[in-house]
């Protein structure tokens, strides 16, 4: 049980690890790469932290499974020769008891009656002693299945924290498309709105150039400026911060996930 599911839990880091490293490569196909800012806010450090302890605990988890399988493996296989050994004595036993039968039939003498029934005796002692032995080795062994048990449990604890990690995630990058989106749908909207308000500007001094007020057109070109800088001071930068923060939460995960699947492969 233990085994299947440290597989289990093998299976889906792999999944992550696998998905993370595709979703990464995307953005290198976009027109020009964009260098973002590098954030170390608090909730990048608090993700870091939670991860490294989750990494910690399945290591501990790992080590302890594989040892209560290796003691499990032992305690069965003493617990089959111990059962062995009593069925051998069983059949002694058994044999022993016909030939006291046999010889209670053909009136044999009391002394050699008396040492069948001292070996008898002692056999019997014997099996006794052992079936105190097996129980203990039962005993044991319930143990370690309660053990196993527990860090099973554990390891489904793990499971679903994993599980909401990889929810976040998915939400980041669902927010960082829809980010990048807007921002190439903002830049199409600004150049779109420059190149008509250039062309108007420039039929309008075609046509109109005689009575149109030199005001008038400074005003346009300076209302023109603004919106670019603006844009480029506080709209740009905002985005570019959300899309690193995410970038730099994925690549913490790959880099979190990748030991750990190679682990849990070994020990599965």
């Amino acid at each position: 049980m233990a085994a299947s599911k440290l597989a289990i839990l093998s299976i889906f880091l792999a999944l992550i690890f696998s998905q993370i490293r595709a979703d990464a490569s995307v953005p290198a196909e976009e027109d020009e790469p964009v260098k973002l800012p590098r954030s170390d806010g608090p909730d990048s450090s608090a993700l870091k932290i939670e991860l490294d302890q989750l990494g910690a605990k399945i290591h501990s988890l790992e080590f302890d499974v594989g040892e209560k399988i290796k003691e499990l493996k032992k305690k069965n296989e003493l617990i089959e020769e111990k059962e062995k050994v009593i069925q051998e004595n069983s059949d002694s036993i058994s044999s022993l008891q016909s030939e006291i039968d046999s010889l209670q039939k053909k009136g044999s003498l009391d002394a050699e009656l008396g040492k069948a029934h001292a070996r008898a005796g002692e056999l019997e002692k014997k099996v006794n002693e052992l079936k105190k032995e097996l129980q203990l080795q039962r005993k044991e062994k319930e143990g370690l299945e309660a053990r196993a048990n527990e860090a099973e449990k554990k390891v489904d604890v793990l499971l679903l924290k994993i599980e909401n990690i990889e929810k976040t995630n998915d939400e980041q990058k669902t927010k960082i498309r829809k980010s990048e989106r807007a921002l190439k749908v903002a830049e199409e909207e600004m150049l779109k709105a420059k190149f008509e308000a250039t062309l108007k500007a420039k039929e309008l001094n075609e046509v109109h150039g005689a009575w149109i007020p030199p005001w008038l057109a400074v005003h346009f070109m300076q209302c023109q400026s603004f919106l670019e800088r603006h844009w480029n001071v506080h709209g740009k930068p905002a985005v570019d911060i959300a899309v690193q923060k995410a970038l730099e939460k994925k690549a913490q995960a790959e880099k979190w996930a990748e030991p750990h699947v190679e682990t849990l492969k070994t020990v599965s």
